[in-house]
């Protein structure tokens, strides 16, 4: 039995450290490319990954004098995907500067977001500046938080997930700080 828990921690431990590398591919795209670059964590209960499917898109300072639009942001790397058994909490990150596409519309807003060939339809997003700190909701939250746990959604389309150790000290929890973008991590 306390093999597969350290099986476990090490799957929510490896899933904490690829969700921090992607805010630190985000942040240093930001400050590399002199753009914007958004970290997409996708919400939808349609999709059987949700809360565990990440990408990056990046708006780049536009050459027209037309300005910029929804097309000019680009995804930047391929969907990634948390280790199975691993999420990130609903119920954190609803209450910080992470923000909902449908009610915190960016401008120019984001292209329509496609996986597999299916629309993505909830997400949320924080994005990063071209000086590597947080675009600030209008909160003026002091920074977004991840806390990674054990647990699945059910095969349904349920917006409540399974947590696997319900109540448990075992978490990854991650602040993306507003000022600067460095990531601090919080691990039992």
């Amino acid at each position: 039995m306390a093999f597969l828990d350290l099986n476990k921690a090490g799957r929510l431990n490896e899933a904490g450290n690829q969700a921090v590398d992607l805010a630190h591919l985000a942040r240093q795209s930001s400050l590399s490319h002199n753009a914007l670059t958004a970290l997409i964590l996708v919400t939808d209960p349609a999709v059987a990954d949700r809360y565990r499917l990440f990408t990056l898109l990046q708006l780049t300072p536009s050459d027209s004098t037309s300005g910029v639009s929804s097309s000019d942001w680009k995804q930047i790397i391929p969907w990634q995907t948390l280790a199975q058994g691993t999420l990130i909490d609903p119920t954190v990150i609803a209450d910080n500067a992470f923000q909902d596409y449908t009610t915190d519309a960016v401008n120019p807003s984001f292209p329509t977001l496609k996986r597999a060939g299916l629309t993505v339809g909830q997400y949320k997003y924080i994005i990063f500046q071209s000086d590597g700190s947080l675009y600030r909701d209008s909160s003026g939250s002091a920074g977004a938080i991840l806390k990674l746990v054990e647990g699945f959604f059910p095969q349904t389309s349920s917006t409540e997930p399974v947590y696997t150790r319900p109540n448990s000290a075992n978490y990854y929890r991650i602040t993306v700080l507003a000022s600067t973008g460095q990531t601090k991590i919080d691990r039992p």
